[in-house]
C-alpha cells in the first residue's frame, strides 16, 4: 500500500533534484545521484532529467500534462491524471519516476546497467525507454552513497564547460523552425540563429531530442 495517494505529496517530503520544478522524494533523489556518479565515473556521462517537470508531478501538473498530449494528437502520450508514475504512487506501490530522454548517447545496455545498480527499474513502458522509476522512494539507500546530486554539473571553471550548463532546443513556427539556447538553471532560454545553432551543435552542446511544441518553451519562461 503506498503512503500517499497519487499526485498528493506534501511538500516537506520533496527536495529539488534538477531545475526548480524537478523535485523528488530525500531518498530517490540520493539514488540520482549515486546514478549520475556511477555514470559520470564509468562512462564519462552525465545523466539530465529531461527539462520540463519529468520528475514529481502533482495531480495538477498530471492534468496539464495530458491536457497537451492530448491537444498533440496523441493523449496516450501522458497517464491519466491520478494514475501516472511520477505522482508518488503507481499501482498501489509507492513510486517515483524520472525521464531521462538523452540514454541514447550512452546506448541501452549501459543505460540500464547504470540504472539498475543504483535502484531504478527500466523498461516498465516498452515504448518509452528513457522512463526509470524508483519503487522505494522513502528508503535511503544502503551505505547511503554520495550527496544529493541535482544531475546538473558543477559551474564551469574553464570557458569550454560552458556547454554543459546549456541546452540546444528547435521548435516550430508558421515560418518554419525557431532555435533556441536553454538555460535550465535559470529555467531561461534566448531565440539563436540557425548558424549559431549548427555552431554551438558542432561543439557538443546537448540537444533536446527532435522538434518540440511552442509550449516547450513554457517551462523556461525567463531570458537571458
Amino acid at each position: 500500500m503506498s503512503r500517499y495517494s497519487n499526485g498528493k505529496l506534501p511538500a516537506s517530503e520533496l527536495v529539488q533534484v534538477g531545475t526548480p520544478t524537478q523535485v523528488t522524494t530525500r531518498a530517490t533523489a540520493q539514488r540520482w545521484g549515486n546514478f549520475v556518479e556511477d555514470a559520470r565515473r564509468t562512462y564519462g556521462w552525465v545523466p539530465r532529467i529531461t527539462p520540463g517537470e519529468n520528475a514529481y508531478r502533482d495531480y495538477d501538473t498530471q492534468v496539464r500534462t495530458k491536457a497537451w498530449a492530448c491537444n498533440q494528437g496523441n493523449c496516450g502520450l501522458a497517464a491519466a491524471p491520478g494514475f501516472s508514475s511520477h505522482g508518488g504512487e503507481f499501482e498501489g506501490r509507492d513510486a517515483m519516476a524520472f525521464d531521462v530522454a538523452h540514454w541514447q548517447e550512452v546506448g541501452w545496455a549501459k543505460f540500464k546497467t547504470l540504472a539498475e545498480r543504483n535502484g531504478f527499474t527500466v523498461g516498465w513502458f516498452s515504448s518509452e525507454p528513457w522512463h526509470i522509476i524508483d519503487f522505494a522512494p522513502f528508503t535511503m539507500p544502503a551505505g547511503g552513497g554520495n550527496a544529493i546530486n541535482t544531475g546538473m554539473p558543477a559551474a564551469p571553471t574553464r570557458k569550454g564547460q560552458q556547454m554543459d550548463l546549456l541546452l540546444l532546443l528547435i521548435t516550430p513556427n508558421s515560418g518554419g523552425l525557431r532555435r533556441y539556447l536553454i538555460d535550465p538553471r535559470k529555467e531561461a532560454h534566448r531565440e539563436i540563429s540557425s548558424l549559431k545553432y549548427n555552431i554551438y551543435n558542432n561543439a557538443g552542446f546537448l540537444g533536446v531530442a527532435g522538434v518540440q511544441p511552442e509550449a516547450y518553451l513554457d517551462q523556461f519562461p525567463n531570458t537571458f
